[in-house]
């Protein structure tokens, strides 16, 4: 089969490029990692030479966005997991002064034209077993888990990668299970909108907001991106230091302005 060019990009415009495979995406299937970063990410990398991306917009210092983008490395720092640090779109995993001939991880989210659904994704471990990754906690996990809960609660513990955010879910119910009628179910769903599909959104909705308790390490540790897309009723929030999609801030309408239900 003959290569095939993809143009891709963030979600904001800061960066955009083509790349051109050796074949077809839908031949080339995509590659999903079970780390521990590319996990909390959502990946799903093609792999690709540095010589076969061209970008038309931010390029950068090594012409794939140095300087634009941001870079986030832990344990050997031997490679880069490039994001955008105003919509948080995760580009790939990159080595610092790549050749023209070497090749990198490309994140597949950002391609235009490409059903990731229909794909098939070959999942690989890429971690480091002889470096474990120290899950980061909510620093009042013990209290919230020594509390008693009414019947069929759990609670859930989360974060970005760095440890920057932490975070407790109090969920009514099992994620993974269907309450009995009356209670709220947080249920896990997938978001295809063009914000989330670049960062892998999958979200659930507690009610009351106060089934979340947050902490992070800074008052800049989040980065808020209302997308110029929509009528801005709601913003994507990512791990300004690591990318780590992490909520949706729920904004509203503006001060003047209100929604009507149906009646």
């Amino acid at each position: 089969m003959a290569p095939k060019t993809y143009s891709g990009n963030c979600h904001c415009g800061a960066i955009k490029f083509n790349v051109v495979l050796p074949i077809p995406i839908e031949e080339m299937g995509l590659n999903a990692c079970d780390c521990s970063i590319c996990t909390k990410k959502g990946y799903l990398f093609v792999f690709v030479r540095k010589a076969n991306v061209t970008f038309t917009k931010g390029a950068g210092t090594d012409g794939l966005g140095g300087g634009i983008l941001v870079d986030y490395r832990f344990n050997s720092r031997m490679v880069c997991h490039r994001f955008c640090g105003r919509c948080g779109t995760p580009f790939g995993v990159v080595r610092p002064h790549m050749g023209a001939s070497e090749g990198f991880a490309l994140n597949a989210r950002m391609l235009m034209g490409v059903d990731l659904w229909s794909l098939d994704v070959e999942k690989f471990s890429g971690g480091a077993p002889w470096r474990p990754y120290n899950v980061p906690t909510y620093p009042k996990l013990k209290e919230l888990l020594a509390q008693p809960l009414e019947d069929g609660e759990k609670i859930y513990h989360g974060s970005c990668h760095c440890g920057a955010v932490t975070f407790a879910l109090k969920s009514p119910w099992s994620l993974d299970k269907a309450g009995p009628e009356g209670v709220e179910n947080n249920h896990v769903q997938e978001c295809d909108c063009s914000t989330c599909i670049r960062s892998a959104g999958m979200f659930t909705y507690p009610r009351p907001l106060n089934r979340v308790s947050i902490h992070t390490t800074s008052p800049d540790a989040i980065t808020t991106y209302v997308s110029p897309v929509g009528k801005g009723f709601g913003g994507e929030q990512f791990c300004s230091t690591c990318g780590v999609p992490l909520f949706q801030q729920l904004i509203g309408p503006p001060s003047g302005e209100s929604c009507l239900g149906p009646s």
